[in-house]
């Protein structure tokens, strides 16, 4: 078993970066139960106005559909449709190095 991260980015409509933070802050309440999460960061970018990059780490691959099939991912999901531009931008990678928490 591989683990495995995706990185994503999300920019939200204009006026609506403050509430697509208040959204994210309350998925991220809602993943702290899953097992096969092993990290998960949200960052403001400070090059893009009201963009948000997401790193996360998964213990595998059964671990990451987990995630993405979750109540907690589909609810995100469904608000990011008045909050965010359509343009997510989403990549899965497979870490190759780890220093620090995520370990």
């Amino acid at each position: 078993m591989s683990r495995l991260a995706s990185l994503a980015r999300i920019t939200a409509k204009p006026g609506q970066f403050e509430a697509l933070l208040e959204e994210t802050r309350r998925f991220l309440t809602q993943i702290d139960s899953e097992d096969g999460t092993e990290f998960f960061a949200v960052n403001v970018a400070t090059d893009t106005p009201d963009t948000l990059w997401f790193y996360e780490i998964y213990r595998d691959e059964s671990a990451f559909q987990a995630h993405v099939s979750s109540e907690a991912m589909a609810t995100y999901a469904a608000a990011l449709g008045s909050l965010a531009e359509p343009d997510i931008e989403v990549h899965r990678v497979m870490p190759e190095a780890i220093r620090g928490q995520a370990q």
